[in-house]
């Protein structure tokens, strides 16, 4: 397994666009490009991210750019994570980066986000 890289930030902006969780999260993300919040609040939003993830997750082509988000770090093929349990999943998401350092992805992406947004 590797570490996130740059080309990580276009999968999940794709990923992003493909869930429209953007516009869930549209103060979240604003707040998080702004340098004014670094990551969503577990404690605040715990209940509100679940059930917006696993409805963003149902949107058309959001399955299939989660799994070429992953791939990349998990050194894997899309179709090999569409096929493992999703415990194991869950577990080599938790590998992928130290909290630091998703941090400063999210932020990053965020940015991105939000000037292909204005660009728009």
């Amino acid at each position: 397994m590797r570490k996130l890289n740059t080309h990580d930030v276009f999968a999940l902006t794709r990923l992003i666009n493909a869930t429209k969780i953007k516009e869930t999260f549209r103060t979240e993300l604003e707040e998080i490009a702004n340098g004014n919040r670094f990551v969503l609040d577990p404690q605040k939003d715990g209940m509100t991210i679940i059930f917006a993830l696993m409805s963003a997750m149902a949107e058309a082509g959001a399955e299939q750019a989660f799994y070429n988000f992953v791939s990349g770090p998990f050194e894997m093929s899309p179709k090999e994570i569409e096929e493992q349990p999703p415990e194991k999943t869950l577990e080599m998401l938790g590998q992928i980066a130290d909290i630091e350092e998703w941090k400063s992805f999210f932020r990053r992406a965020a940015n991105f986000s939000a000037i292909k947004t204005a660009k728009q």
